[in-house]
């Protein structure tokens, strides 16, 4: 399994521990819903969709883990009719490890592995209240040397 090395906590901090971004596993399941859970911003899922999104969908996912204890976790997905397309459909950092860039450099992971070499776009869909999601991906498309747009995906009257 590789991982890859990506912050540090300041020296200012009590401990220094290393975070590193990994493919998730079905056997995460049940980290993720709970770190969902607590960002309490975020519709939790059932643990068996973590599960089916560690087994089918981990090149397209990416978990953060400090000291083998789960911080993030990006889901993410290629839509089957839009094979240039990753679609980001949640996004959560413990609150521990906010402010650090970890969302952004998730996707940065995920977008290195080789499913993901001939995408074009990314899409995501974001509340109006949600500011930090919002900034998370106008630096983002900074980033990659892009811009970011926002049009409307499914109607209030859906929900």
């Amino acid at each position: 399994m590789t991982k890859t090395a990506i912050l540090q906590k300041t020296e200012t901090e009590p401990q220094t521990a290393q975070l590193s971004i990994r493919m998730p596993e079905a056997k995460d399941a049940i980290t993720i819903r709970q770190l969902i859970d607590k960002t309490g911003a975020m519709d939790v899922n059932a643990e068996y969709a973590y599960m089916l999104l560690g087994e089918h969908f981990k090149e397209t996912c990416a978990v953060t883990e400090e000291d083998d204890r789960i911080v993030g976790f990006v889901s993410a997905y290629i839509p089957p009719n839009q094979p240039d397309v990753l679609f980001v459909w949640q996004i959560a950092v413990d609150e521990s490890c906010r402010k650090r860039g970890l969302g952004r450099a998730m996707i940065h992971d995920i977008l290195k592995r080789k499913p993901c070499q001939s995408l074009k776009y990314i899409h995501a869909t974001i509340s109006p209240s949600n500011s930090a999601s919002r900034s998370l991906f106008t630096s983002l498309a900074r980033d990659l040397d892009t811009s970011f747009h926002e049009q409307s995906m499914f109607p209030a009257d859906y929900f």
